[in-house]
């Protein structure tokens, strides 16, 4: 799905060098209480705009590659890598997320320098099982040429056929994890 830009409806493509996805989840790890943070800059995507009416905007698929995920830890990288993500699986490489629906967005124009929260529906597919999840997002027009803004949404990870290995020196890992995605979107 790809957006044709007109002079009242730009669009703006994910920027990587300024765009990182993220996922925060916690553990206990030999008996200290961890938070566990991985993240990638390869994101892509594309949203349109539209100036005149802000609620007409849209929100292309947005796909991010799991298999560049770094933690802290080099161990913990090829365990999500190999145990819990599976990327080397071609079907399990990415993350996407089809958005649906926006709701909350201004039926104005947007005025560079303008903030704008809105809530972004859609299915996400995660190693290889898709669920309709709602993210909180703000977006913010910060040049007639850059959009930048973030989005974030907590889910169970086992509805997404998702397991942590058993790990003696890791306990309690959270049921939840949060995932956001911080981009930077510039008009070609």
């Amino acid at each position: 799905s790809t957006f044709t830009s007109s002079a009242n409806k730009p669009v703006f493509t994910i920027d990587q060098s300024g765009s990182t996805a993220t996922f925060t989840m916690t553990e206990v790890l030999f008996g200290n209480n961890n938070t566990v943070v991985g993240k990638t800059s390869t994101v892509a995507g594309q949203i349109q705009l539209d100036k005149t009416d802000a609620a007409k905007s849209q929100v292309g698929e947005i796909k991010v590659d799991l298999s560049t995920l770094q933690t802290d830890n080099p161990l913990r990288n090829r365990s999500i890598q190999n145990f819990i993500l599976q990327t080397s699986d071609a079907s399990n490489q990415y993350a996407t997320f089809d958005t649906q629906s926006l709701s909350g967005l201004p039926t104005t124009a947007v005025a560079v320098g303008q903030s704008v929260t809105f809530t972004m529906t859609g299915n996400l597919t995660l190693h290889g099982t898709t669920h309709s999840v709602t993210w909180d997002a703000t977006a913010t027009l910060t040049s007639d040429s850059v959009l930048t803004g973030k989005a974030t949404v907590t889910i169970n990870y086992e509805d997404y056929n998702i397991s942590i290995p058993n790990v003696p020196s890791v306990t309690n890992v959270s049921k939840t994890v949060k995932l956001e995605i911080d981009f930077s979107a510039k008009t070609a």
